[in-house]
């Protein structure tokens, strides 16, 4: 994906200077926020002169953008990976969901800058999640049968909430193990594959409508 603003490195040099500022970028804005964020400040995290910056990058928010580019393609990537000779739908959702949490345990800042980003540009924010709502559609429907006949769409944003509050819990309950993570995965598996509610069991709990009477009239 081509962003504006941005000057891709030809060197290797050029390079070492431009991923210096990229993980200050990513450190600083994480850290205080975008909006508190200053230019100065990325470029003393990164060791650098603003000339530098200026190079690569013609404002913070061409930085910002980049940023966020990035962490959606390693995401994709990372998730890729994680789902790799699997083949029921199933698997590939509990797995997926599970990588991402690992993802998210990992990489803590990731969230801080992403979310931020429903204030700095809403179209920023809904493009990334618009994204990844695309993909989870093209597999929910190469899922033939295996899916329910339901809204695609719907589901790929029920899906990326489930993910995304689940990371959220990983990052703050701390020292998430394999075994949390196996935990999570069961209780998805049953989730996905069975539903949350026994129909059974709820279909015990609804009343039956009684017909409306009508007053007599004399």
């Amino acid at each position: 994906m081509e962003i504006s603003g941005i000057k891709l490195p030809v060197s290797r040099t050029a390079l070492k200077s431009f991923n210096k500022l990229v993980s200050a970028g990513e450190q600083v804005i994480a850290e205080k926020g975008y909006f508190a964020s200053t230019i100065s400040d990325i470029v003393k995290c990164a060791d650098l002169s603003t000339g530098t910056f200026y190079i690569y990058f013609e404002s913070k928010y061409a930085l910002y953008a980049f940023l966020m580019n990035k962490y959606k393609t390693e995401l994709k990537e990372y998730l890729a990976k994680s789902i790799e000779g699997l083949d029921s739908r199933l698997d590939i959702e509990v797995e997926g969901i599970k990588a991402f949490v690992r993802h998210a345990a990992d990489n803590p800042m990731c969230y801080n800058i992403i979310w931020e980003s429903l204030y700095i540009d809403s179209n920023l924010f809904f493009s990334y999640y618009e994204g990844f709502s695309r993909s989870y559609v093209r597999g929910l429907k190469k899922a033939g049968k295996e899916a329910r006949n339901v809204d695609f769409s719907i589901t790929a944003y029920a899906l990326m909430g489930i993910s995304n509050f689940l990371g959220l819990k990983a990052i703050k309950d701390g020292n998430f193990d394999q075994a949390d993570l196996d935990k999570m995965g069961d209780t998805l598996r049953v989730i996905l594959s069975k539903g949350l509610f026994d129909e059974t069991e709820t279909a015990k709990k609804i009343k039956p409508k009684q017909d409306s009477v009508l007053p007599h009239k004399e």
